[in-house]
């Protein structure tokens, strides 16, 4: 990135890729989602290979600012892909436990926020991939060797006994839903009870893991 492009093409930029990257944020920001993010080791090598590239475009004075505002706005952007692009190398973002949650947090904020059809057919895209989402997790936890950066039992504890159970009662909530967006939808029963399978079988993996690793 050289002086020719302005501050604003440059937030315009890392924005839509930073999005496109992190559904979920997108998701919070109120723009339309339809998928998890790519957790094969594929789609994590696109992750890394944007924000290294975020991280060495802003370096240097490469990007032409007005003021000091803009400057920070150019640090802040540059502080947070070092930051995400470290967590993808060494290790720390596949061995995580916190995107195991990411599946309930997802389908729970779309389907609280699904007001038109194309909201709708959203929610029902992204239920339906909530079991390979809980699988992709599981394949990066398995490489890893062990149940994440988590050294407190008591946080893999958390998530077996709280955080999983509830998103597995959550989707069974959703096939018995009369008066909400999925009421008069042909699949929702039967991706909500996918949905909800997935999350205990999540659930009872993560024990097994555990279990090995204090075999270990």
């Amino acid at each position: 990135m050289t002086e020719e492009f302005g501050i604003e093409a440059v937030r315009e930029r890392l924005f839509r890729g930073h999005v496109a990257h992190h559904p979920d944020d997108a998701a919070w920001l109120g723009l339309e989602v339809s998928a998890f993010a790519d957790e094969t080791e594929h789609g994590l090598g696109d992750r890394l290979a944007f924000h290294r590239g975020v991280v060495e475009s802003l370096g240097g004075g490469s990007v032409g600012t007005r003021d000091d505002d803009d400057a920070l706005d150019v640090s802040a952007m540059r502080r947070l892909s070092r930051s995400l692009a470290q967590d993808l190398e060494d290790g720390t973002y596949a061995g995580s436990l916190e995107p195991s949650a990411g599946p309930h947090a997802l389908v729970a904020h779309l389907h609280r926020h699904a007001e038109s059809p194309d909201d709708v057919g959203a929610l029902e895209q992204v239920l339906a991939q909530v079991p390979d989402a809980y699988a992709a997790r599981l394949a990066r936890l398995r490489e890893r060797g062990r149940v994440g950066h988590v050294q407190d039992a008591r946080i893999v504890a958390t998530f077996c006994d709280e955080v999983l159970p509830g998103a597995a009662r959550y989707f069974d909530a959703l096939q018995g839903e009369a008066g909400g967006p999925l009421a008069k939808s042909a699949s929702a029963v039967e991706l909500a009870k996918r949905a909800s399978e997935a999350a205990r079988e999540h659930e009872a993996s993560l024990r097994v893991l555990r279990a090995e690793e204090g075999r270990g």
